[in-house]
């Protein structure tokens, strides 16, 4: 018995569509404490790999502000008096006292983002133009500190220990947390920091800096609606194409 090709190709066709309708498994997210592994985990989505490069020279950036599609927003302790409001006001350095050039820090040379909890507490909140699916941040921070990443995404927020120097080089403490999910998230929430271990004589709280931002999409694939209609429109080709030769 022969079987034509508009008849398989419209039980392939079927068969997408009972595919396409079976259940989407849930959401994946995986963190990655090393820079390396990260990219090796993106290296199929469209990243830009320092979204600090942008600046070309030391910048002010006042929360609300949005520079190459991504909005800041600064939430910083008074140091000089915690029952005043809190600073709203970030700085991309390229003196800093760290040596990294640029860096993300409060205004001033010197000064650190602070940990802590309730109102002695510093957070960066950057909010992107389009979705992503992978976020990173190498920090200049105190290894064995505490960070988190919270995205505005379910079951997609991190926090883990900063476990070694990270890639950027020697001599300064060097750190990198980053996430990759398939659930797309539109913004993220850094905080964290830790007391120092074991080195007397230090402040009791390590501060950090972010010295790069990576973060990216995943190519876009086509949905199965379109592929129905591609399915459908060689299905009517090759009919018409068979009905003029007959």
């Amino acid at each position: 018995m022969k079987i034509s090709n508009s008849f398989i190709l419209a039980s392939l066709a079927l068969a997408f569509a009972n595919s396409a309708s079976a259940a989407t498994p849930s959401a994946a997210t995986q963190s990655y404490t090393q820079y390396s592994q990260f990219v090796t985990a993106t290296a199929a989505q469209n990243t830009i790999a320092n979204a600090l490069d942008y600046f070309t020279a030391t910048t002010d950036i006042n929360s609300g502000n949005t520079i190459n599609g991504i909005t800041y927003s600064f939430d910083i302790y008074n140091r000089a008096d915690l029952n005043q409001a809190h600073g709203t006001v970030g700085q991309v350095e390229y003196n800093a006292w760290s040596g990294f050039k640029p860096i993300l820090t409060p205004p001033g040379i010197g000064t650190a983002f602070q940990p802590g909890s309730g109102i002695r507490d510093d957070k960066i909140t950057l909010s992107f133009s389009a979705p992503i699916n992978s976020f990173g941040v190498s920090l200049s921070i105190a290894p064995s500190s505490l960070f988190q990443i919270v995205t505005n995404a379910p079951s997609t927020s991190i926090y883990a220990t900063i476990a070694s120097y990270g890639d950027l080089g020697a001599g300064y403490a060097y750190g990198f947390l980053g996430l990759v999910s398939d659930s797309p998230f539109t913004s993220v929430t850094l905080s964290g920091g830790n007391k120092y271990q074991g080195r007397a004589g230090l402040a009791p709280y390590s501060g950090w800096d972010v010295t790069r931002v990576t973060y990216g999409t995943i190519p876009a694939v086509p949905e199965p609606s379109s592929l129905m209609l591609l399915l459908g429109g060689l299905i009517f080709m090759l009919g018409s194409t068979r009905r003029r030769y007959k």
